[in-house]
């Protein structure tokens, strides 16, 4: 049985989309459209362009997307929509998304005592994670939600050409998801949660929405990390404000520095502290991550780093401060909280629009 979705506007239940359709309307009256059976559920801007931008692009890939294949629709969009970036930044890119997610937790997700429900990828970007969690015969139904409608278009085109078109995709924000609660057994993110603005919401949202029994995985990069901020590949530019890593960006012709919001561990612990205290049956842990490159990217370098993380506490403790990745854990208890839950199934005081813990 697949999830429900809900209006965002009064909660009611809705219908899953058609492949074909263009809208759909809830009794209250409130209608969304549809692009390729993708329903439109936005309440807030995409961080990096802007929901304008968006659908200016995702229209384009949607014309294209039943002539050319998903590599050559992915050429499209970065040679034809983001002219920021350079030829060398675009086969990076390219690159990073073709050969797929890193490590998406596949492994603990499958041992989760939620295990056979369904599994929420949230960030899902073109879908790198979708395809490994299918290909692993993790057991459950999978889903796959990004605030950015372009994204979705490609990971659409991209599971239809491996056959799994029984994979929902939603456009949507992390900080309000349209689904009710207790609905997954395991929300996986990978390189989502440094994107959105109001961290805290989003993980209070993944602990309402999963099951008892269920786990969470983000990684991210570290803002404090010795080696160069991934989005850019500039050394320290994670550790400067804002506006000064943009100025930074720009001074060496690097991508612009936008949309990215990174923390450290002590950063994520306080993010971690709204959680517990708004689901106290929910266990959150932010350690140091394994680099964990597939085998064709993997240097000595990095089978050092993940062989030390092992088997050195001193090594882990150094990583946590000063390491590439981080990964933030997310356990919710079988027992449950005796907090009584808000109008809509959100926790006590919170509200869409707050920005917890700030």
């Amino acid at each position: 049985m697949k999830p429900r979705i809900r209006c965002p506007a009064c909660r009611a239940d809705l219908d899953w989309p058609q492949r074909d359709s263009i809208r759909i309307v809830c009794v209250c009256g409130a209608g969304y459209r549809c692009l390729s059976g993708i329903p439109d559920f936005r309440g807030m801007d995409d961080p990096y362009c802007g929901n304008a931008r968006d659908d200016a692009i995702a229209a384009d890939l949607q014309e294209h997307a039943g002539k050319i294949s998903f590599e050559e629709l992915l050429g499209r969009y970065y040679q034809r929509h983001c002219l920021e970036l350079g030829p060398a930044d675009v086969r990076r890119q390219m690159r990073h998304i073709l050969e797929g997610p890193r490590s998406p937790s596949v492994a603990a997700i499958g041992r989760s005592e939620a295990a056979g429900s369904p599994i929420l990828d949230l960030g899902c970007g073109s879908g790198s994670a979708l395809i490994t969690f299918a290909k692993s015969e993790v057991p459950g139904k999978i889903f796959g939600i990004d605030i950015a409608m372009r994204w979705l278009l490609l990971a659409r085109k991209r599971l239809d050409e491996a056959g799994l078109n029984e994979v929902r995709l939603v456009c949507c924000e992390g900080e309000s998801m349209p689904f009710p609660d207790d609905t997954f057994g395991a929300i996986h993110g990978g390189d989502v949660i440094e994107h959105v603005a109001d961290a805290e919401a989003v993980l209070v949202e993944t602990a309402r929405l999963l099951k008892p029994g269920g786990i969470a995985m983000f990684r991210t990069p570290n803002r404090f990390s010795l080696t160069p901020e991934p989005h850019v590949g500039l050394p320290f530019a994670g550790w400067l404000p804002g506006k000064m890593a943009r100025a930074y960006c720009r001074l060496l012709g690097a991508p612009p520095f936008q949309g990215i919001f990174t923390r450290s561990r002590t950063g994520w612990n306080r993010a971690a502290r709204v959680v517990s205290g708004r689901y106290p049956e929910v266990v959150c842990d932010v350690s140091a991550a394994s680099v964990g490159a597939g085998e064709q990217g993997r240097s000595r370098l990095m089978s050092f780093y993940d062989t030390a993380l092992e088997r050195s506490g001193a090594f882990r403790a150094f990583a946590a401060t000063f390491g590439p990745v981080l990964q933030i854990r997310m356990e919710k208890r079988l027992e449950r909280s005796v907090t009584p839950a808000g109008p809509f199934g959100e926790a006590p005081g919170f509200q869409q629009g707050d920005r917890p813990g700030q």
